[in-house]
């Protein structure tokens, strides 16, 4: 076989060449950079979202085995039922995971306010006691809970997982003909980029 114009061959990349790589490096490099904020926001919305969802199936979990919560003391609380619950009224940036001890199926402060089942006494504290709190400001911030739909109450929402199926239940309860609640997170400087996680009844946890 016979090569035509095998000098070409030998070429080397042209200083011309380098510039132009170099150059487009740059450019994608200032956008990235630029971008950069907006990219760490989009993920903390993205990971308090999911970890809504999670914390739900942890609940709904906790209430299909049965659990007990165990104290430091090594005595032990004989939770109902698990939930979560969200009050916009006290802060769009938190919400708790609580143990259900009076078997009301909502959640129910302690007259002292939310005391966490580690410091609760069955012999003088009332109410139901706070597993965890999740505060978004501590791995997510900048996200908050937008909105809460398709309830009776927009301000509020206790969902409620019972053993042994777990029955779900929904206080203040559902609006008219909804067979859903709709938790929101959106981002504080963009009231428009926003992510959705619904409580169906039928039990499915489902994060959009």
């Amino acid at each position: 076989m016979v090569f035509k114009n095998i000098s070409n061959l030998n070429k080397g990349i042209t200083l011309i060449e380098i510039l132009v790589v170099i150059f487009i490096i740059a450019a994608l490099l200032t956008i990235l950079v630029a971008d950069f904020p907006k990219i760490q926001k989009q993920l903390a919305l993205s990971r308090a979202t999911n970890r809504f969802a999670q914390d739900l199936r942890r609940a709904q979990d906790m209430a299909l085995s049965g659990a007990e919560i165990k104290k430091p003391d090594s005595t032990t609380l004989n939770a109902k039922g698990y939930g979560i619950y969200i009050n916009l009224n006290n802060s769009a940036n938190e919400y708790i995971i609580y143990a259900d001890l009076n078997n009301d199926q909502k959640y129910n402060a302690d007259t002292l306010g939310n005391i966490d089942c580690d410091n609760y006494s069955p012999g003088s504290n009332t109410g139901d006691c706070v597993i965890e709190t999740i505060d978004l400001n501590n791995d997510a911030k900048g996200v908050v809970i937008n909105a809460i739909s398709n309830t009776n109450n927009s301000q509020y929402i206790s969902i409620n997982f019972n053993p042994p199926n777990p029955t779900i239940s929904i206080f203040p309860g559902l609006a008219e003909n909804a067979i859903r609640a709709g938790i929101t997170f959106g981002l504080d400087s963009d009231s428009k980029n926003t992510r959705t996680v619904y409580m169906w009844t039928s039990g499915l946890i489902e994060a959009k």
